[in-house]
């Protein structure tokens, strides 16, 4: 199969790994809880001045500074510089058979992988993370696939070498 990835394609590739790593209620969860431990401190300090600043208090402004960090302002620049690429989108030709997934993509030498270096392959509702013993990943779009039956043959092969 031969398709491009889209700027869009990466988008959605990269809230998939993020749903995949923590689900959205819980991301915002800790968000909030991020901001309640940097105001928190904040707004005690500033009813009770006298009283300063304290080490536990220093130490939730900085734990809520590092969730805040991690989970709203990290993804938003990700995907902001995702959105800002403007370059022309990478076709890719993927070849996945009984001996592993091969891909050649432009200029970029060819990347044959063996099912033995694939770890598993985690499903979403818009396509497939394929994660590699070595910590890459690769995002396979659904509609890539030409009808109902080339994905359902992607899915018994992945199942059959135990990869879902």
């Amino acid at each position: 199969m031969r398709f491009s990835l889209t700027n869009e394609d990466i988008l959605t590739a990269y809230n998939a790994r993020l749903d995949h790593v923590c689900r959205a209620p819980l991301r915002y969860a800790l968000v909030l809880t991020g901001f309640l431990g940097m105001l928190g401190p904040l707004a005690l300090y500033l009813c009770h001045a006298k009283l300063g600043f304290g080490f536990m208090d220093l130490v939730y402004f900085i734990a809520g500074a590092i969730l805040v960090r991690a989970w709203l302002i990290v993804p938003l620049i990700k995907r902001h510089r995702i959105r800002g690429e403007h370059g022309a989108a990478r076709t890719a030709r993927v070849i996945i058979d009984e001996n592993g997934i091969t891909e050649e993509s432009g200029d970029t030498p060819k990347d044959a992988r063996e099912w033995q270096e694939i770890d598993r392959i985690h499903e979403t509702p818009k396509g497939f993370i394929i994660h590699f013993h070595d910590g890459a990943l690769r995002w396979l779009p659904i509609r890539v696939f030409e009808n109902k039956e080339a994905l359902d043959e992607f899915l018994h092969l992945a199942a059959r070498k135990d990869k879902l």
